[in-house]
């Protein structure tokens, strides 16, 4: 399994980002039911044991909840696809967040080789490469954009399986701030 920890946005900037969609033509923008904010990638992990020490480590962690926004729009270069994307504004608590995951997977002996720190961010669609002449007008008109902002109370295991499928990635867990387990069929409207 390919395995990451991020927020799942779905609902919470609907209004934010359907000003966005098709508003460019032959993008295949990501849906907001699948909208995700990636913060750690723990890659491709497939021994039954780890994924539960994984499960306890993120069980650990508390935080007070706090809010993000995004900003902007980038455009990502990529060999067979690229893609549009809305970076989260600086934000030192979800930076600290990030660090406390790290911490925690490095003690539940995840290979070191497989954690990878990701700039949060949000995936808004993919289009086919060398379509500057459209992309650089387009980001120029929404340069401005800002999310309303985003409530951080709980992050997700989730299994990814690639831009190219219905279903992008799949929440295995969902851990609130508070150091438990959720029952993801509370949040099933937003994943």
């Amino acid at each position: 399994m390919k395995l990451a920890i991020g927020l799942p946005t779905a609902s919470l900037i609907d209004d934010d980002l359907s000003l966005l969609r098709g508003t460019l033509n032959d993008v295949h923008w990501v849906s907001n039911k699948h909208g995700i904010i990636l913060l750690q990638s723990l890659g491709q992990v497939d021994r039954y044991h780890l994924i539960e020490d994984i499960g306890l480590a993120l069980s650990t962690i508390t935080w007070s909840p706090f809010t993000i926004k995004l900003q902007q729009i980038l455009h990502h270069q990529g060999h067979e696809k690229d893609r549009l994307t809305s970076p989260v504004m600086p934000n030192d608590d979800l930076t600290h967040l990030q660090k406390r995951i790290a911490s925690r997977l490095k003690a539940a002996d995840c290979p070191p080789s497989s954690l990878k720190t990701l700039s949060p961010e949000l995936t808004l669609g993919y289009l086919l490469p060398d379509r500057h002449h459209d992309v650089i007008p387009w980001i120029q008109r929404h340069n401005l954009f800002s999310s309303q902002p985003i409530r951080v109370d709980h992050i997700c295991l989730i299994e990814q399986f690639g831009y190219n499928e219905t279903l992008p990635f799949q929440v295995l867990e969902t851990y609130s701030c508070y150091g438990q387990r959720m029952d993801p069929s509370l949040f099933s409207d937003e994943f």
